[in-house]
């Protein structure tokens, strides 16, 4: 609200200003410049906050008004800053010979301010991930929640918090780096993840029944999601070459020296393998207990003691 009061308030002043050095008689060619530049920058505002009103209005998907409203912001003001250099230069042609020169000296010294500029230019136009998008880049892990000209800011998940959560800290990445490190995108063209669930029970134990605790747990957790992850690899499969997924729960044992390793593995939403972990869990915990047959194995040694004979 002070925002839009202040906005108002500097309309004003141009307004009351430019009203002054009409009925003034004298006429000064920086003073009309720089009405000229003022009016061109307050303008372009005014056609921003249409457009963005405009967007807001027609596009539903908050993403897709994000990415819009920052396209039309950057391409306006750009147009803005090259009029206004128009209007303070009176010979084009020197103006480009010494921008020019000008120009190889700046790309030396800000050599990695314009090389964030491109990657900008890529990540808005090949989009290796979005705002909204759960990516790792370098050793760097969280959600996108804004993509400016010079740097990317994630809401960072994982270090000292599991499973993927966020911890709060926001992490500020240089456009440039995508150039330099490999990006991994949790959420670009499939939502979803595999999560695994690992239970070890003794040997003695009915692990038969154990596997099938783990897949109804797994199925009464992830069944809607299933059905969701099947439709949108589907899609992936139309756009990459990508071999058929089996996306229905399945275990998987293994022998070890002390017990039988049950390990589940199922899908679950990016951003919400905790909370799926933890349900799943809950279950399987629930049921073994009720279980007769079943002991959740240890790290730990058992000793018999017999009574030896005389």
């Amino acid at each position: 609200m002070v925002r839009k009061y202040l906005k108002l308030l500097v309309y004003a002043a141009f307004l009351a200003s430019l009203a002054y050095y009409m009925i003034t008689p004298i006429s000064h060619s920086a003073i009309d410049k720089a009405f000229i530049s003022a009016g061109l920058i307050l303008l372009t505002d005014a056609v921003l906050s249409f457009v963005s009103a405009f967007i807001k209005q027609a596009v539903k998907d908050r993403r897709d008004q994000y990415e819009l409203r920052s396209i039309a912001s950057y391409a306006l003001y750009l147009t803005a800053l090259v009029a206004v250099l128009f209007v303070w230069i009176e010979d084009p042609q020197t103006f480009v010979l010494g921008f020019g020169i000008m120009g190889a000296g700046f790309v030396i010294v800000f050599q990695d301010a314009l090389l964030s500029i491109a990657a900008f230019a890529y990540i808005i136009l090949v989009k290796p991930f979005s705002v909204g998008d759960r990516v790792e880049i370098g050793n760097n892990r969280g959600d996108v929640i804004d993509i400016d000209v010079f740097s990317t800011k994630l809401m960072e998940i994982g270090e000292w918090v599991k499973a993927d959560q966020v911890t709060g800290r926001l992490v500020i990445i240089p456009n440039n780096v995508v150039f330099k490190s490999p990006i991994t995108n949790y959420t670009k063209d499939f939502n979803f993840i595999w999560d695994e669930v690992y239970v070890p029970v003794t040997y003695g134990s009915d692990w038969k029944k154990a596997t099938k605790i783990l897949l109804d747990a797994a199925k009464n957790a992830s069944e809607k999601m299933s059905r969701l992850a099947a439709h949108e690899i589907k899609e992936l499969s139309s756009k990459y070459f990508l071999k058929e997924k089996d996306l229905d729960p399945h275990v998987y044992a293994e022998l070890t020296d002390n017990w039988i390793g049950l390990s589940l593995r199922y899908v679950v939403p990016a951003a919400e393998r905790r909370q799926v972990h933890n349900r799943v869990s809950t279950e399987v915990l629930e049921r073994i207990g009720k279980a007769r047959r079943i002991r959740i194995a240890s790290e730990s040694m058992s000793v018999e003691l017999t009574k030896g004979s005389r």
